[in-house]
C-alpha cells in the first residue's frame, strides 16, 4: 500500500509538472509574438516620463482622468467581440473535425461488416476504399492548409494513382487573376468523395442492396461533403478587414495615450504600468489572430497531424485484426456469461429456454438485497 501511495504522488506530480510546462511554454509562444511591440511601447513610455520629469511644460501631463476608463471600456469590448468571434471560428472547426473523424469511423465499419467477402478481388476493394476514407482526412488537412499537391509524404501513397484534375499552369494562371482564395487549383477531398461513391454504386449494383442499406453510405458521403464545406466556410470567411484594422488602431491609440494620462499619478510606475498593460492587450489581440484560422501550424491551432495519424492508425488497427465469429463470441466454450453458474456460454446455448431463465433466476438469489431497516429519511 505505501508504494501505491508514493506511486500515485509520482503521477500527480508529474501532471502538475506537466501542466505547468505547458502552461509556461503557451505563455512564451504569445510572448515571443508581442515582445518586441511591448519593449517599444515601453521604451516610449520611458522617453515620456523622462521628459516630463526634466522639461515639465513640453507636454501637458493634465488629461482627464475618466478619458483612461472610457477608452479601457471600449477597447475592451471590441477585444471580447473580437476573442469571442476568433473562439468560435476553433470551436466550430473542431467540432466539424469531429464529426467528420465520427463519419470516418462509421464508413469504415460499414464497409468492413457490411460489404461480403467472396473473394481476394472483394478484401482489396474494401481495404482500397478505407485507405480513401483516410486519404479523404489527410487532404482535407493539406487542402485547408493551402497545400494542392498529391505528392505529400502521408498522401502519396493512398492516392498516386489519381489522375491529377489541375495542373500547375492553371494555379499560376489562378494567381495572376487573384482568385486563388475562391477557385483552388485542386480540390482533393471532393475527388475522393466522387471515388467513394463510384465504390458504393458498385456495391448496390453488384449485392442487390435494400434502401436502408445504401442509405447507411449515402448518407455519410453527404455528411463529409457538409464538413468539407463548413471548413471551406471557415477558410474563407475571414474576420472583416475593416473592423481588424480598426480594432488594431483603437489599441494602439489607447496604449500610446496611457503615459500622458498616467504620469502625473504614477510617475516613474507608468513605465511599468503602460508595458503590462501592452502586453495585455496585445496578447489578446494576438491569441485572436492565431485561432481565427484554426487549421494552420501555430501552435495554438488544431493539432491535425496527431489527429489523422491517430486515424491512420486505428483504420489499420481496426482492418488488420482477426475479427471472432459469431459463435466465438457469444457462445465461447470459455465465457461464463452468468455469475454462480459453473456453466460456459456453449453450455448454456445446450439447455432449453426454462432452464436458462432458472440459471438467472439463481444468480439473482445471489445478489444481497438492499437493508431498508437501516435507512433514514431525512426531511
Amino acid at each position: 500500500m505505501f508504494f501505491k501511495k508514493q506511486l500515485n504522488i509520482k503521477k500527480r506530480s508529474k501532471s502538475k509538472l506537466e501542466r505547468l510546462n505547458i502552461l509556461i511554454r503557451q505563455h512564451f509562444i504569445i510572448l515571443s509574438k508581442v515582445w518586441w511591440q511591448v519593449v517599444l511601447v515601453t521604451l516610449y513610455s520611458f522617453f515620456i516620463i523622462c521628459l516630463n520629469a526634466y522639461h515639465e511644460n513640453i507636454f501637458y501631463m493634465g488629461w482627464s482622468a475618466s478619458l483612461v476608463p472610457i477608452l479601457g471600456v471600449v477597447t475592451g469590448l471590441l477585444l471580447v467581440f473580437r476573442t469571442n468571434t476568433a473562439y468560435d471560428r476553433y470551436y466550430e472547426g473542431r467540432r466539424l473535425w469531429s464529426q467528420m473523424i465520427q463519419v470516418i469511423r462509421v464508413m469504415v465499419r460499414s464497409v468492413w461488416i457490411i460489404v461480403p467477402e467472396n473473394s481476394g478481388r472483394d478484401v482489396v476493394e474494401k481495404k482500397t476504399v478505407t485507405n480513401f476514407l483516410v486519404a479523404y482526412a489527410i487532404s482535407s488537412k493539406h487542402y485547408l492548409r493551402e497545400e494542392y499537391s498529391y505528392d505529400h509524404k502521408d498522401l502519396k501513397d493512398l492516392i498516386h494513382h489519381f489522375p491529377e484534375m489541375f495542373s500547375e499552369p492553371r494555379m499560376d494562371l489562378l494567381k495572376k487573376m487573384s482568385i486563388l482564395n475562391y477557385a483552388p487549383p485542386s480540390n482533393i477531398p471532393l475527388q475522393i468523395l466522387y471515388y467513394i461513391a463510384i465504390f458504393v454504386q458498385t456495391m448496390k449494383d453488384r449485392y442487390k442492396w435494400d434502401p436502408a442499406t445504401s442509405s447507411i453510405f449515402y448518407n455519410g458521403l453527404n455528411s463529409m461533403v457538409e464538413c468539407l464545406s463548413g471548413f471551406e466556410r471557415i477558410k474563407r470567411t475571414p474576420i472583416p478587414p475593416a473592423y481588424s484594422v480598426h480594432l488594431y488602431h483603437v489599441i494602439w491609440l489607447y496604449i500610446l495615450s496611457l503615459p500622458f494620462q498616467l504620469a502625473e499619478t504614477m510617475g516613474w510606475w507608468t513605465v511599468a504600468g503602460v508595458g503590462i498593460t501592452s502586453f495585455t492587450f496585445l496578447g489578446i489581440l494576438e491569441i485572436g489572430s492565431q485561432i481565427e484560422d484554426p487549421f494552420g501550424y501555430d501552435d495554438n491551432d488544431l493539432p491535425l497531424d496527431d489527429l489523422c495519424d491517430v486515424l491512420c492508425t486505428e483504420v489499420n488497427d481496426i482492418l488488420g485484426a482477426n475479427f471472432p465469429s459469431h459463435d466465438e463470441l457469444f457462445t465461447s466454450n470459455n465465457y461464463y456469461p452468468i455469475s454462480e453458474c459453473d456453466l460456459s456460454a456453449f453450455d448454456l446455448s445446450m439447455k432449453t429456454k426454462s432452464e436458462v431463465r432458472a440459471f438467472l433466476m439463481q444468480q439473482t438469489k445471489h445478489v444481497n438485497p438492499i437493508n431498508l431497516t437501516n435507512l433514514k429519511i431525512v426531511s
